[in-house]
């Protein structure tokens, strides 16, 4: 990952927007029936494997 103050700038713009718009796609997938894939978290991959994303 990159080191310059500029990427993390964008870093800090993009998850201050992910956390302030994942509720309200949640809300909506939820009424909608369809599929939200929130990347970020832990999840178990195929095969039972431990995916982590950090």
């Amino acid at each position: 990952m990159a080191a310059s103050p500029s990427h993390k700038l964008g870093q800090l713009i993009g998850n201050l927007l992910e956390d302030l718009f994942t509720p309200l796609l949640k809300t909506l997938s939820q009424k909608s029936n369809i599929y939200l894939d929130i990347v970020g978290h832990s999840r178990e991959a195929r095969r039972g494997k431990k995916d982590n994303l950090e």
